[in-house]
């Protein structure tokens, strides 16, 4: 089923949130009246995250079959080294609800980052497991005054472990 810009207006206030509409989103153009077979109004936005634009164009023909909404995302900087910003076309169509779930999907697919994979020791901490036997491998006094029988280090789960050294040289976890 096709939509009107009007429709299209009422999607984006949806994505803005405890935000108004100027506050979150740039129209760049909005003109023309749509009449039936003669017209056509024409709407433009950019949406702007931390690191990309989001330039949507949305055309209300006379004629619903059409209709068009469109868009194409943009990063805001340059990769060092390069001269032009990288940027891809996302999902288009007929302006209907349907498009502007798949470009609104696609944006938010767009700005997902990988998470950094977890240490074994941020795993062992996790899983309760760890043994901050990692501490003792190596002289864990090295840099601490000849005479020092306790130091304190950070083990690889994220725990600050006391070490003893004991009379004969060893080392064990307090």
């Amino acid at each position: 089923m096709s939509a009107t810009i009007k429709d299209f207006k009422g999607w984006l206030q949806e994505i803005c949130s405890f935000n108004s509409f100027e506050q979150v989103i740039e129209v760049v153009e909005n003109s023309g009246k749509s009449q039936p077979g003669k017209y056509e109004a024409r709407f433009k936005v950019r949406i702007y995250t931390g690191n990309n634009c989001y330039a949507i164009n949305a055309v209300e023909r006379g004629k619903e079959a059409n209709s068009y909404l469109g868009c194409v995302a943009s990063a805001r900087k340059p990769r060092a080294g390069e001269d032009w910003t990288r940027g891809n076309d996302l999902p288009d169509g007929k302006l209907n609800r349907e498009t502007w779930e798949e470009i609104k999907n696609a944006i938010i697919a767009y700005e997902l980052v990988k998470l950094a994979k977890k240490s074994r020791g941020r795993v062992e901490k996790e899983k309760g497991i760890c043994d901050h036997r990692s501490l003792l491998v190596g002289n864990p006094f090295q840099g601490c005054k000849p005479d020092a029988t306790f130091v304190s280090k950070v083990c690889a789960c994220g725990a600050i472990v006391a070490l003893e050294r004991q009379e004969d040289g060893t080392v064990k976890i307090a």
